[in-house]
């Protein structure tokens, strides 16, 4: 304690490199920190004589650790014992060495040996890595028994689910994963002196990256050694990627092995497993029959093989009477632990085991002599394509070839047959593809960010990866969230990378815990992180049994449901042997169930470390598949229309896998825990998913694109329809999203175009108002006026907008705030004035000649105007409420509206023919006269122009010559009739055909609607008072015309209002004579009395009737004839003016005066009718007695005028005057009848000449404006029968002069009020 500082703090630190390996950082950083400190001298020495103790303290535990090394002894027969002193003295002069022993040569068991020689294991522990747990295990327990320990004291071991170690072993056996786990708790492994990686020429994904990160190490830790073994490493490879490390190469073996190659035979098959299973029966046949009698060991590619092979060599080998001795064992990883074992004990049979690659290296089974090597290893490999893993049989390289061989030389000569050719040997490569080229290297990419190591393009790896295996391993990681865009670790990513299992599986663990089922998924993970404890044939027929009657839709749950199985048997605590045997029989392993737990408890101990909640109670099926998702977004699936076909990322197709509980199911989507191309690309651990579970988790990776954007009135944004794809999946075909935020510019341009331009908004701020009004407004005028040139296009109006409203504005929120804040500066900022929006000066009488709406009848309609030459609703559309339809005038309408007429008018003359339009020059003048002042007059437009033509240039055209229908349709007014609601009943450029079908429920629609108080039904007398001729009223806010009436009910009169003048006074006329048959009962059941028996009249009727084929239902032909002679009677008795009755005095002055007279009348009107019954009999049958061929046209022509002439009703409804010429009338048609033959034509031309006259008539009644018109024009239709009498029987003399001529005179002074 006398000593300076100085020098005592030197002494300390070469002490310190006596200490454990895994104390002397802290030791020497406590050091560092007494010395870099300012004291006091003797606090300075108190200090250092503290760190004293702990040094020493840590001094006397190598100590002792080195006085447990037993005395050691070597088997001076193995070849690496011979050279013990050159193996130690490379150990002793570098820090890595790299030791070639060929098989057999005792390197894995001796080389630890000559460590603890040598003192290593003292200051650490030596570890002992092997590539798979069964060869740990195997060699823990050899070297443990050559050192004459027990396992657990000098000599421990870990593998995954098993640890048997301690910090007081010297030797620690493990799987290089477990070493390379302990990197992210001792990232200098410093509990380690020495590191003994064996087997390395596997080149396991671990072992690479523990090459790279040992390389590292050994610069930090100087003190440490690292030997590398291998029976066919690449020597030169691995010392190159050591700085040139020694390479110690021990050759020879202890037994020689003789090589045969025998390829198979039979080529007639084209099965690959059949030819090669007759050939190891036949290789098996050949060695039973020669004198040496090991065992024989056959190398196969995999589990499923093993298993072919085990039926086959059983049923072919085993069969016959000399192998009775032999006895066939499988061998591979998934095969439970205590089967395993049974390869290692000798029995009285010679055996033949079965095993993968798992017995190729590190392994000695006991009494080997022979291996029948087929030259084949199932390998996996990665594809970065389609991201999924492939398990495919391929050819073993030299090196593996060579391994295998060396399994028969182990304890005796032995002999290996390789099912293949030399010359196939001499071609294949060397040495195995490292995994780390051929595997996903997310895993690594996370190990090496956790540990803060360079990217690993910079790694020291000693084959560097391919970039898009780097690449893939950044996406999924990127698809797990553990990495941003940058490639940076997130938080996400730091709890990933603690947790020891796949990246994929750690990420489900994260997201449970968010949705309350924590505590499943970790069961599910440790499940699909462990071998699968279900026999893989067996899984379909386990899953049927745990269904208990309940549908199972994910393979998944169904791997809980072999939980909850094992742990309600297990908390039952039975024998191990009862529980091994219920096993069995649900096809269950006991030791992988075991591992499982094992793993699942270890994730259990972590997520609580790591702050994670473990849910209390069970959680939802739906919330476990969406944990699951966030691991396996890659490995969705969407069912396609191809039978059993699922469509996956990437563009990949693929299979649900035959053994899923899912596979007969088909749903729509799913997910995979993993995807295996074997013979076909396979979906394994599948499970059903809502499609709409996806996009939540997947938001960082989903694709979208976007079309139909548009306006959103209701919104009040632009929208467009969203679809998302993820990895190529749609997983959302259509959806609607808010577009502002994804295209700014394009979504304004739409915003301005549709809420601005258009004005297609929910509420109208007043700018918009005005600006729509004015836009309207001129609009109107250009449609109206059938011009283009008018207004400005939108894209004035756009350009308005654009120029004022700002860029970052989008939708009406946005526009709105920014408006209320502009206008507070100029009210008038947004609007639009008339001089921007023209491009000529409009004509304010422009506004006159296309007016809003017509009044015709009392009644305003409403006029719509279009301008879309070829449209059906091209030019004016009078609206018109059904119940007011019949108000409308044709002939105002022909007018159409001031600024179409004269285009009308060109158009009609345009269409005459040739010889007359060429005599109407200049056609402008002619339409000037027509048009006049452009408004519409009281007469027809047709009928003005025929007069004019007619007076003018001698022309005798009639209405005929005109046809509307080739007009331009939009010189023709369209009528909508539209109902209460608005809605279109009815369209047509025809009033008259519209009225003809919808007259009647027109008129009655009137009626109901506008009647009120004034309707009155049931009279009987003139009991109402005064009986208008006009009735104003308002309906539903407008003026509206009706016209009272009276309307017959039989039994009583009504009071209505009609909906036109004619049609009041019509209806009134025979409301009049019931009420004057009502008036006087007493007469007129007298009268009806005197009519009982008419039976010839009835008959003649009754005949008429048939002719016609009327039928009169549930009335008799006597009650309908009776009916009609009443009301003729009371018209003939009670009207003897032109003007009808309207007030009560009148009507008991016209009674007064007709009750004297009425059974006289009734004794006229029942003569009259006897006569012309009986007329009508002898025409009708010398109509029929000349029906000859030629006559055809004749009888057509006569039967018409008729029908025409006697109705059914002709009786009441033709007045008198009329009625009592009728036999006349019917003389003169039999008179024509008998003049037919003498001359046919001329009867023709006559009939030719009526019959336009006839339909000239008829049209313009049908036009007629007034009652007065309608008259006059009845008066010159019955002068047509006038003529007919003057024709063809003026032996019977007319009743004033008639002719041709005539006729056409009086027409045209009615139509044209002369």
């Amino acid at each position: 304690m006398n000593r300076e500082p100085e020098h005592y703090q030197q002494d300390l630190f070469e002490l310190i490199a006596s200490c454990l390996s895994e104390e002397r950082y802290h030791l020497l950083r406590r050091l560092q920190q007494i010395t870099n400190k300012s004291w006091r001298r003797d606090l300075q020495l108190v200090e250092l004589s503290k760190l004293r103790s702990k040094i020493n303290i840590s001094v006397d535990k190598v100590s002792a650790r080195r006085s447990r090394v037993p005395k050691i002894a070597f088997q001076a027969d193995l070849p690496v014992v011979s050279a013990r002193d050159e193996i130690k003295r490379h150990i002793d002069e570098h820090q890595v060495i790299i030791l070639c022993g060929e098989t057999g040569s005792g390197k894995t068991t001796q080389l630890p040996k000559m460590l603890l020689e040598m003192g290593r294991g003292a200051c650490g522990q030596i570890a002992h890595t092997q590539p798979r747990r069964i060869a740990a295990r195997s060699v823990a327990n050899r070297i443990a028994k050559e050192l004459n320990s027990k396992i657990g004291d000098l000599v421990g071991y870990q593998v995954r689910f098993s640890d048997r170690s301690s910090k007081e072993n010297l030797i620690k056996v493990m799987t290089d994963g477990i070493l390379l786990a302990e990197t992210q708790t001792d990232r200098y492994l410093t509990r380690y002196d020495t590191i003994i990686i064996d087997e390395a020429h596997e080149r396991n994904l671990n072992v690479d990256f523990l090459f790279g990160y040992l390389k590292r190490v050994l610069k930090q830790r100087p003190d440490l050694k690292l030997i590398i073994t291998s029976a066919t490493i690449d020597a030169k490879k691995f010392s190159s990627h050591f700085d040139q490390a020694p390479v110690i190469e021990v050759s020879g073996r202890l037994y020689p092995v003789e090589i045969r190659y025998q390829p198979p035979g039979n080529e007639d098959t084209s099965d690959d497993a059949e030819r090669i299973n007759e050939a190891i029966s036949n290789v098996l046949t050949e060695i039973a029959a020669e004198p040496m009698s090991g065992d024989v060991l056959v190398f196969l590619p995999g589990e499923r093989e093993i298993k072919q092979s085990l039926d086959w060599v059983s049923k072919r080998f085993l069969s016959s009477s000399r192998c009775s001795s032999w006895e066939v064992l499988p061998l591979y990883s998934r095969l439970a632990l205590q089967e395993q074992n049974k390869v290692f004990i000798t029995s009285g049979c010679r055996r033949v085991i079965l095993a993968t690659n798992i017995a190729e290296t590190s392994l000695t089974i006991p009494n080997i002599q022979f291996v029948i090597d087929t030259g084949q290893a199932r390998v996996k490999r990665y594809s970065y394509r389609n991201k999924v893993d492939m398990l495919q049989v391929e050819k073993v390289s030299q090196a593996s070839a060579n391994q295998r061989a060396g399994r028969g030389g182990r304890v005796m000569g032995g002999v290996c047959i390789r099912l293949y050719s030399q010359e196939d040997f001499e071609q294949r490569d060397i040495h195995q593809e490292p995994e780390i080229l051929r595997s996903s290297l997310a895993t690594v990419i996370l190990r090496m960010s956790a540990l803060g190591l360079d990217e690993p393009e910079k790694f020291p790896f000693i084959d560097p990866p391919i970039p898009r295996a780097l690449a893939d391993g950044y996406q999924l990681l990127e698809e797990l969230g553990a990495l941003d865009r940058g490639r940076r670790l997130t938080s996400v990513g730091k709890k990933l990378s603690r947790i020891p299992v796949d990246p994929r599986v750690a990420r489900m663990i994260l997201a449970s815990t968010e949705l309350g089922c924590l505590d499943e998924v970790l069961k599910l993970a440790a499940a699909l992180s462990v071998q699968d404890p279900r026999e893989r044939e067996h899984t379909e027929r386990y899953e049927d049994a745990s269904k208990n009657g309940k549908e199972i839709k994910s393979d998944l749950l169904s791997l809980l449901s072999v939980w909850s199985w094992f742990q309600g048997i297990f908390e039952k605590k039975p024998g191990k042997r009862q529980l091994k045997e219920l096993c069995m029989r649900q096809h269950v392993s006991l030791v992988r169930m075991f591992e499982w737990r094992e793993l699942y408890h270890q994730l259990k101990s972590m997520a609580i470390e790591m702050g994670l909640k473990v849910n209390e109670h069970s959680g939802r099926g739906v919330d476990i598949h969406r944990s699951l998702l966030t691991g396996f977004l890659g490995n969705i699936g969407f069912r396609s229309e191809e039978k059993g076909i699922y469509y996956g990322a990437r563009g990949i197709k693929f299979y649900i896998h035959p053994g899923s509980g899912l596979r007969n199911a088909k749903p729509k989507w799913i997910l995979a825990s993993e995807l295996v191309e074997t013979s076909r690309l396979y979906a394994r651990g599948v499970a059903e998913i809502d499609v709409d579970w996806i996009e939540p988790v997947a938001k960082h990776l989903t694709h979208s694109t976007y079309h139909d954007p548009r306006w959103s009135k209701a919104g009040g944004n632009v929208v467009a329809t969203e679809r998302v794809t993820l990895y190529g999946l749609v997983i959302i075909p259509k959806r609607q999203v808010n577009y502002g935020p994804i295209n700014i510019s394009e979504a304004r341009n739409i915003f301005i175009h549709n809420a601005l331009v258009q004005g297609a908004v929910k509420k109208m701020p007043p700018f918009l108002k005005h600006n729509m009004d004015l836009v309207t407004s001129l609009e109107s005028v250009e449609t109206r006026s059938r011009r283009y040139d008018l207004l400005v296009d939108d894209s004035v109006i756009f350009s308005f907008f654009d120029e004022k409203i700002p860029e970052d504005v989008c939708d009406w929120i946005a526009f709105e705030k920014w408006r209320r804040e502009i206008e507070k500066q100029d009210s008038r900022f947004l609007f639009l004035t008339k001089s921007l929006l023209v491009r000529k000066e409009i004509e304010p009488e422009a506004f006159d000649l296309y007016p809003d709406a017509v009044t015709m009848n009392g009644c305003e309609f409403k006029l719509d105007y279009r301008f879309e030459p070829g449209h059906i609703l091209d030019g004016v559309t009078l609206k018109t409420p059904i119940g007011l339809l019949n108000k409308i005038d044709q002939v105002k309408t022909e007018w159409l509206v001031p600024g179409l007429i004269r285009d009308k008018v060109a158009q009609i003359v345009k269409q005459l023919p040739k010889s007359i339009r060429k005599k109407i020059f200049p056609i402008s003048e002619f339409v000037d006269e027509i048009v006049g002042n452009l408004q519409p007059k009281d007469k027809s437009l047709y009928d003005l122009i025929i007069k004019l033509i007619n007076e003018r240039y001698g022309e005798g055209i009639t209405r005929e010559i005109f046809q509307d229908r080739n007009l331009p349709i939009y010189l023709r007014m369209n009528y909508s009739v539209i109902d209460d609601f608005g809605v279109e009943v009815e369209a047509d450029r025809d009033v008259a055909e519209l009225q003809k079908k919808l007259g009647v429920k027109a008129a009655e629609t009137f009626s109901s609607q506008t009647a009120g108080d004034f309707k009155k039904t049931g009279l009987t007398t003139w009991n109402f008072g005064e009986l208008p001729k006009i009735f104003e009223m308002s309906h539903r806010g407008k003026k509206v015309v009706g016209f009272p009436c009276l309307k017959d009910e039989k039994d009583s009169v009504a009071m209505l209002l009609a909906d036109t003048e004619m049609e009041a006074e019509s209806v009134t006329a025979d409301g009049l004579k019931r009420l004057f048959i009502l008036s006087m009962r007493e007469q007129f059941k007298f009268i009806a009395k005197k009519w009982i028996d008419l039976p010839k009249s009835a008959l003649q009727y009754a005949a008429l009737l048939n002719d016609q084929a009327v039928s009169l239902g549930q009335f008799s032909v006597k009650k309908k004839l009776g009916e009609e002679l009443l009301m003729a009677t009371s018209a003939q008795a009670l009207l003897c003016g032109d003007t009808l009755i309207r007030t009560e005095d009148e009507f008991n002055n016209a009674v007064k005066m007709a009750k004297p007279r009425v059974v006289a009348v009734a004794g006229q009107i029942n003569r009259v009718i006897n006569d012309i019954l009986e007329s009508y009999s002898k025409v009708r049958g010398k109509l029929r007695s000349s029906g000859s061929q030629s006559a055809h046209p004749l009888n057509e022509n006569i039967n018409a005028h008729l029908f025409s002439l006697l109705t059914p009703d002709f009786i009441s409804s033709t007045s008198y005057t009329y009625l009592e010429q009728f036999p006349r009338y019917l003389e003169a048609v039999s008179s024509r009848i008998e003049k037919f033959r003498s001359d046919p034509k001329r009867d023709a031309s006559w009939q030719e000449q009526i019959t336009i006259f006839e339909n000239q008539i008829d049209k313009s009644i049908e036009l007629s404006v007034s009652s007065k018109q309608r008259d006059k024009l009845m008066e010159i239709r019955w002068s047509i029968e006038e003529l007919r009498v003057s024709l063809w029987a003026q032996q019977l003399k007319t009743l004033y002069p008639i002719s041709f001529k005539r006729i056409e005179r009086a027409l045209s002074e009615v139509l044209l009020n002369v």
